[in-house]
């Protein structure tokens, strides 16, 4: 059986337009459903240049992305069911605060000026829309489940391309399950991160494409997070050193210029994150590692890729150092991208955890792309003598990232939930029931924000538990 990646490319180009369009008509006056018909209507007109992803997904590829966005909901479905017990409040508080219009500050909650990304509060707010018999929190949690089947997806479709068959997609696939950065970004709660992340993976699909959307992609993307820029900032450096394609048109640079001009709206909002220039978490991005070169801190950041994942990549680039002959530029370009996102991981790791969370994802996409695309050039994965072990050899690779998931006692706690407990989150619930109301309520706990969140109410007290993004609080007189 065979599937269209059609409605992921709908699905994706819906999002570009739906974001682009909030963003610009967001400051005078937002509609969801408005925004969702011109969204479709634009999909609709665009629909011939849909036609470049008109990929074949097969079967076990879709079975792939499946349990991928299982994994990304088990804690929601079976460890604290309809919540994320580890997940920060803000993106469920900016859903709650969009209205006829873009919040600008967090009134009623707090008088301080709003500076985060909003690409996917409009997304959020519209998918919320749609399941009206549920609390936002668990809407918002089923979206960044489906985020995280749409990027393995898209890590297929990726694969695919670059190596040529569906054995490298689907090995690149499988080894996604296995990665750490998806679900940990699912059970903290960072859906935009999720969304920009499939957005990055969607706009380098249509770059390899040559189609046009890479035009509404970028954008898009930018609008939503500033990760996925610094990603195709690396990607971009590392092709220009390896591969060394042909300077662009003047054409096709004036169309990315006027894409960069699409996403002028949130200028403001990079301008805050660099004015601010301190990590989500603590430290200064600038800040040297309190201690260097220590071993365990390298493997902790290796092992951050999946265990999974870093077996199969370390037996990869074993075989690559002993097979010279075999090299390729697309090979370096990936392990680029494995290398220097581990040295960034490694240098900001002991004072930024926030930025070792986001540069562990280009390792972890390079380092699957990589090892997927160096498999499927051995002799001994040729396709007559694949055929006769394949469902052989991805069980056992799919129990290798099952294992490794499983194992793994970062993701073990932050499914428990480390933010509130299930007797706080019962009451809480409990007390949305009874007082539907918004009102300002006192929690005397150390994990009031996360309490609020589930209940829907106001906090006295907005600064801690990352109720509110903090983003701003180095010029915003509010936060004095």
């Amino acid at each position: 059986m065979r599937i269209s990646a059609l409605p992921v490319a709908f699905f994706l180009l819906f999002a570009c337009v739906a974001i682009i369009v909030s963003y610009w008509s967001g400051g005078f006056y937002w509609n969801g459903l408005l925004v969702g018909a011109l969204s479709i209507a634009a999909c609709l007109l665009l629909r011939n240049a849909l036609k470049d992803f008109d990929f074949d997904i097969p079967a076990a590829a879709l079975f792939f992305a499946c349990i991928a966005g299982f994994l990304a909901l088990y804690p929601v479905l079976f460890v604290t069911p309809g919540y994320l017990g580890s997940a920060d409040s803000m993106h469920i508080v900016h859903v709650r605060l969009l209205g006829e219009t873009a919040p600008a500050d967090y009134e009623p909650y707090s008088p301080l000026g709003l500076h985060y990304f909003l690409g996917f509060t409009f997304i959020g707010k519209m998918f919320a829309g749609l399941f009206p018999f549920l609390f936002d929190n668990s809407a918002l949690a089923l979206l960044g489940g489906l985020l995280v089947a749409v990027q393995c997806i898209l890590v297929f479709l990726i694969a695919k391309h670059l190596g040529g068959s569906d054995d490298a997609g689907m090995l690149a696939s499988l080894l996604f399950t296995g990665t750490k950065y998806a679900f940990q970004n699912m059970y903290l709660g960072l859906f935009p991160e999720l969304l920009g992340t499939a957005l990055f993976l969607f706009l380098i699909l249509a770059i390899l494409k040559g189609s046009p959307l890479r035009f509404i992609a970028f954008p898009a993307m930018v609008f939503t997070h500033a990760t996925p820029l610094m990603f195709l900032g690396f990607a971009a450096l590392f092709s220009l050193v390896f591969l060394r394609p042909a300077l662009p048109q003047r054409r096709e640079m004036l169309f990315w210029g006027l894409a960069l001009l699409l996403a002028a709206p949130v200028f403001p909002t990079y301008h805050a994150f660099l004015a601010d220039g301190t990590s989500m978490n603590s430290g200064n991005l600038l800040s040297p590692p309190e201690s260097p070169f220590q071993p365990a801190t390298l493997l902790s950041a290796a092992l951050f890729l999946g265990l999974g994942p870093f077996v199969v990549f370390s037996l990869c680039f074993a075989l690559w150092l002993a097979k010279p002959a075999l090299r390729t530029r697309p090979d370096m370009l990936c392990l680029l991208g494995v290398f220097f996102s581990s040295m960034l991981v490694y240098l900001f790791l002991r004072n930024s955890t926030a930025l070792f969370y986001k540069t562990v994802e280009l390792a972890a996409l390079s380092a699957i792309m990589f090892s997927a695309l160096w498999l499927v050039r051995q002799d001994y994965f040729s396709a007559a003598r694949l055929a006769a072990y394949r469902g052989a050899l991805l069980a056992a690779l799919l129990i290798l990232m099952l294992a490794g998931f499983f194992s793994s006692g970062v993701l073990h706690s932050l499914a428990q939930g480390s933010k509130i407990t299930p007797s706080e989150a019962a009451f809480s619930f409990e007390f949305r029931k009874a007082v539907p109301e918004r009102a300002a309520t006192l929690f005397v706990s150390k994990d009031s924000a996360p309490m609020a969140a589930l209940s829907d109410k106001m906090p006295y007290s907005v600064i801690n538990g990352f109720f509110v993004s903090l983003v701003g609080k180095s010029f915003d007189p509010q936060y004095q």
